[in-house]
């Protein structure tokens, strides 16, 4: 059995990636841009449910949601990403979907 964690933002998570397959084949999106108007990803909540929408319809049942953090030319807030992540949440709830939310992390020297 093969374990992988993750990182998000108030706990780590130890994933055992074989509960998230189906047919052999991974279906957990660890890196994207889904989370709506909070970087230079998605624009729209609408947005955001219609990708979600097309995942479960692939097969993509868990998602890593990534926005960025501490990028030098893309702003963020991590107020913003935490209530758009809440917001999508309760949009997705039909949809059958496990949300989780982490980022992507710019890191630069001092």
């Amino acid at each position: 059995m093969k374990l992988f964690f993750l990182c998000f933002f108030d706990k780590i998570i130890c994933v055992n990636w074989i509960r998230y397959k189906v047919g052999g084949i991974c279906v957990l999106d660890i890196h994207n841009h889904i989370l709506y108007s909070v970087d230079d990803g998605v624009e729209t909540l609408e947005e955001s449910l219609q990708i979600l929408q097309t995942y479960k319809n692939m097969g993509i049942n868990y998602i890593i949601l990534t926005p960025h953090l501490n990028h030098p030319t893309v702003k963020s807030d991590i107020h913003t990403i935490q209530n758009h992540y809440n917001l999508l949440i309760e949009a997705s709830l039909d949809m059958k979907v496990k949300l989780f939310l982490g980022s992507e992390l710019y890191l630069t020297p001092r």
